[in-house]
């Protein structure tokens, strides 16, 4: 009877010490690093946590100041890469700007959104074309940091290093600006 305890007590530590293996062996394969370099030279997540529609609301207290949804997102080096991003921005007398684009990224720490690849922009009866277009949400402003092209009922804009205000509707252009009167004017040019 003895031998029969000791074989016993034998087998369940040995079960014990293989399940204390197994379990640092599972542990160590879970801890390799969660970023590797991808082949362009970015850091890009091992894993990714991937969302179907996801949709985020930015609020200053009841009030909306925009609205982004998505086809898909994924999350990586802690932004979210969005594909087919589209961003309801609301102006301080409450009229929707829309933004769509292939691509975004949004930071959420910083509540950024950085949109590229055909950038459209729809507000009133004007639609801008560029890239790139950002919207910082500490500054309250979409910025295009390159070239774009703007059409409306009367007229059409050409330029580079736009600045829209959200709240108030406030919008500068840098450098290269040209307008076409499309009912009156031949084309203005203005540089600086």
């Amino acid at each position: 009877m003895t031998l029969r305890w000791y074989c016993v007590k034998w087998a369940a530590l040995a079960v014990a010490v293989a399940s204390v293996l197994l379990t640092l062996l599972l542990l160590w394969q879970s801890s390799v690093p969660l970023l590797q370099q991808a082949d362009d030279g970015d850091v890009a997540p091992a894993r990714q946590t991937a969302i179907n529609k996801p949709l985020i609301v930015e609020r200053d207290g009841e009030r909306i100041i925009w609205r982004l949804r998505a086809e898909d997102a994924s999350q990586q080096q802690g932004r979210m890469l969005l594909q087919q991003p589209e961003l309801e921005l609301f102006t301080g007398s409450g009229e929707i700007v829309m933004i769509r684009s292939q691509q975004a990224w949004f930071a959420p720490a910083q509540r950024d959104i950085d949109f590229r690849q055909q950038v459209s922009v729809d507000y009133r009866d004007w639609h801008l074309t560029t890239e790139r277009l950002l919207y910082l949400s500490s500054q309250d402003v979409a910025v295009v940091p390159g070239n774009f092209k703007a059409a409306g009922h009367d007229a059409r804009v050409t330029g580079r290093d736009l600045r829209a205000e959200r709240a108030s509707e406030r919008i500068s252009i840098s450098h290269d600006v040209r307008v076409h009167d499309l009912q009156y004017a031949p084309t203005l040019k203005a540089s600086h």
